[in-house]
């Protein structure tokens, strides 16, 4: 097995900024960590467990830095903030190198670098386990938090990017080994990139609206926002983005991906239509699309919809809790 000392060598030359080890703690002035300011701090913390997060049956250390980072950094995004600081606690098997590890802290650098991300590495730990857990903590900062309970109706819903494509990158790797890597959706899976400009953006123009992100779905996040806010998300087939790579396998067969596959880590949220039309080029740089509406509900839900307008739209389905994604499931 690697020596923990070994690791945050690796760690240290790659990622962490100097003195940031040497104590049990890293330690910043309180007058700059905690000034007076109008900002929020934001922390998160995730887990990614091999074989339920990760399998290196398709994946290599590289892809487990980045895609955990990403998935971490995506948490910050969801809140329109920008990542500051991240801590990182590994368990390795004694199977584990030191090419996997600076594999693992490099995938890590260069996801930072592809996000435009300036977040350090300031600390974490090392134990010994029978599989490899990351725990990432990420501490950031924003003006004012975006929150999934804020959508109002009469609100447009809108979304970043294009979904399912994790989920069929994931399938290619499961059924074939020299799927090309380069490929898309294989891409969106291996190193998907947390949309941090845009949850920024929309957090700069719009404070009030609602913003989470897709790491569990689309639908999931549609559902989330519903039951947060007490209303009804209409999302609208004919508003869906579909990537190209779907074509080959029809509408019918890909919109059950686009709907409830994982890991996409694009935003969803909602705008006041006002403020849409008043900053259209702005928030379709960003990568926000209209994908429906948001209505008054006595009972909160989530439907796929049909139609032009919220006055006259047809109801589909409703999007279900019980199909939206799971870890491998």
């Amino acid at each position: 097995m690697v020596k923990e000392s070994v690791v945050w060598e690796i760690a240290q030359s790659l990622l962490m900024p100097a003195g940031a080890i040497g104590d049990d703690c890293f330690h910043e002035k309180m007058e700059a960590f905690l000034k007076p300011s109008s900002s929020v701090r934001l922390y998160s913390v995730d887990a990614f467990v091999e074989s339920q997060h990760f399998s290196f049956q398709f994946c290599s250390p590289y892809e487990v830095g980045w895609r955990t980072l990403a998935a971490s950094l995506s948490d910050i995004a969801a809140c329109g903030g920008t990542p500051l600081y991240f801590l990182v606690g590994l368990v390795l098997p004694v199977t584990a190198t030191e090419d996997d590890v600076e594999g693992f802290y490099s995938g890590m650098k260069a996801c930072l670098k592809a996000s435009h991300c300036t977040a350090q590495l300031i600390g974490g730990d090392t134990v010994k386990g029978t599989q490899w857990v990351v725990s990432i903590t990420v501490i950031g900062e924003v003006a004012s938090s975006l929150k999934r309970n804020q959508a109002q109706a009469g609100d447009y819903l809108i979304a970043t990017g294009h979904h399912g494509l994790s989920h069929l990158g994931l399938r290619l790797l499961q059924q074939s080994n020299t799927v090309d890597r380069a490929f898309l959706p294989v891409q969106q899976f291996l190193k998907p990139l947390p949309k941090l400009e845009a949850g920024q953006g929309l957090q700069a123009i719009s404070p009030t609206s609602a913003l989470m992100d897709s790491s569990d779905g689309l639908a999931d996040a549609c559902l989330k926002i519903a039951h947060a806010s007490g209303v009804q998300v209409l999302l609208n087939q004919d508003w869906l983005p579909i990537a190209s790579p779907f074509m080959a396998y029809g509408l019918e067969k890909a919109q059950p991906w686009i709907l409830y596959g994982g890991e996409d880590f694009e935003l969803v949220g909602t705008v006041r239509p006002d403020v849409w039309h008043a900053n259209l080029i702005t928030l379709k740089r960003l990568g926000f699309r209209v994908h429906g509406w948001v209505a008054d509900a006595i009972v909160p839900s989530a439907w796929l919809v049909q139609g032009e307008s919220l006055e006259q739209h047809q109801r589909l389905e409703p999007l279900l809790g019980d199909k939206t994604f799971q870890h491998f499931g």
